[in-house]
């Protein structure tokens, strides 16, 4: 009964969110057995055809909610389609100052997502590849569920 209450709380948060439509890319990806391990490089492969848009980058987390720490370091690579990269390190805040999930809670599965750029502009046409690898001390970051990446257009 609980994995179907957890099935139908997943879907109906996939719905209410899956309807915004100034969002032009968004996928995630399954972290194996809520170990997200430092060489489990998360890879997003974004065909890019408007260079005169601002866009937000966001970092997207599904966590257990009882995750145990506030913060999660996280490496993105951003590579254009001409092959130039860059690489920048962010810090996604998991938990309040009074250690209560934020974002949006189903049952005990936290979706977090935090606009790492506000304004970023494509500098090219063509496939973009961006890299989502956790920065944190350590091998291992435990209660991951899934890690990904929408790019929304900016306010």
């Amino acid at each position: 009964m609980r994995t179907i209450l957890l099935s139908l709380s997943i879907l109906l948060f996939l719905f209410l969110t899956s309807c915004d439509s100034n969002v032009i890319y968004k996928d995630h990806q399954g972290v194996k057995r809520l170990q997200w391990k430092s060489d489990e490089t998360k890879v997003f492969n974004v065909p890019i055809d408007d260079t005169e848009t601002s866009y937000q980058l966001i970092v997207a987390i599904r966590h257990h909610s009882n995750i145990g720490f506030k913060d999660l370091d996280v490496n993105l690579i951003t590579e254009l389609p001409s092959g130039k990269a860059s690489q920048e390190r962010y810090t996604i805040n998991l938990l309040d100052d009074n250690e209560r999930p934020l974002g949006e809670i189903a049952l005990d599965i936290t979706d977090r997502e935090q606009v790492v750029v506000e304004s970023f502009k494509f500098e090219e046409k063509g496939n973009y590849k961006f890299s989502i690898s956790h920065g944190q001390e350590g091998k291992t970051v435990p209660g991951i569920m899934e890690v990904g990446l929408v790019i929304r257009k900016a306010k």
